[in-house]
């Protein structure tokens, strides 16, 4: 099953007949079913339709897709919840309710699915099917069938890339991966940060990653200097600006994400200087200008690469301990700090 995030990728792709978005990630079967709307040509009261299957039945639903659509290319029929529609206990010897037959509730479904009308986009949104029922295996028979489940790292990326691509801009190198460290893969924020940062250039340009860092460190002041405070290996302000940042709420898990972040910024460099790259072209391929590079250089000249490739590996070490809850978070900062700035 595809991911909505690849569907969303494509813009050659067409709007089917049947859409079928599963999973628990709200996010992505609503942006799904935005750009549905988007087809619209502006016509959403008169071509789009948004019910609950738990107010309507199946043959309502039906006679509403059968209509022809007004004033747009095509009508768009919305059904949240369609988990409401199948019996609480289906199997293979008792799926009674749905057998399909003419007395079945859902008899006028089975039917449009088998020929669905050709100018409607019936888009059905479900957390979750029974794959034994019969109606879940008609639905994945005939619609296109779309994951909307929490994502990982790498599509976090991409939807990051996405969104960026609507706002009618781009996302310059390693900038994704910034708002990925920075907010994790939770999809709405991420959304926000992403049109936040397309105010600040113009329509078609670039985000460049000195634009994000000045927004972020903005953003997050204390976090960002914490994070200064570890690359320069000052250890006492690192751990001071710690435990200020732990009192005050910061989620451990984000700011692993920025120091994951600066060690690759760093590691870059320090890999770029050592093969005896120009400065600023070495600058240019990290999207860092001015004070920036410059400080990010200087960083670099502390640490060896070997030194710094075994501290990203003492980093993901962190990261599994913090999610295994097995240490105090702040005990297992602390020795992360010990360990980089020794």
């Amino acid at each position: 099953m595809d991911s909505v995030i690849t569907w969303l990728r494509d813009p050659t792709a067409k709007e089917p007949p049947v859409l079928l978005l599963l999973g628990t990630e709200r996010r992505l079967a609503w942006r799904a079913v935005e750009r549905l709307r988007e087809g619209l040509a502006g016509q959403d009261d008169l071509a789009y339709l948004r019910l609950d299957a738990a107010e309507v039945r199946p043959a309502e639903v039906v006679a509403h897709c059968q209509s022809l659509p007004m004033l747009a290319p095509r009508l768009v029929v919305v059904v949240e919840a369609v988990e409401r529609w199948l019996p609480r206990q289906p199997n293979e010897a008792n799926d009674e309710e749905h057998d399909g037959s003419a007395t079945d509730p859902a008899h006028e479904l089975f039917a449009y699915l088998e020929d669905p009308n050709p100018t409607t986009t019936l888009a059905l949104v479900a957390d979750k099917l029974d794959g034994r029922a019969r109606l879940t295996k008609a639905l994945k028979g005939c619609a296109l069938c779309l994951e909307c489940n929490p994502v990982e790292r790498p599509d976090a990326i991409a939807w990051c890339t996405t969104m960026a691509r609507e706002a009618n801009v781009r996302l310059g190198r390693g900038v994704a991966n910034l708002l990925v460290e920075l907010l994790g893969t939770d999809l709405s924020r991420l959304e926000t940060e992403v049109q936040r940062l397309a105010l600040e250039v113009e329509e078609g340009g670039t985000v460049e990653m000195a634009t994000a860092e000045a927004i972020a460190a903005a953003a997050l002041p204390d976090a960002w200097a914490f994070v200064g405070h570890l690359a320069a290996r000052d250890r006492p302000r690192a751990l001071t600006t710690l435990h200020d940042l732990l009192t005050s709420g910061e989620p451990p898990i984000r700011l692993v994400g920025l120091i994951a972040w600066q060690l690759r910024q760093l590691l870059r460099a320090r890999a770029g200087l050592d093969r005896g790259r120009p400065r600023p072209a070495l600058a240019k391929e990290l999207g860092l200008y001015g004070n920036r590079a410059g400080q990010l250089f200087q960083r670099a000249t502390r640490f060896t690469e070997a030194e710094l490739v075994a501290a990203h590996a003492r980093l993901l070490q962190t990261d599994l301990e913090l999610k295994g809850n097995h240490l105090d978070d702040r005990l297992t900062l602390e020795a992360l700090i010990h360990d980089l700035c020794g």
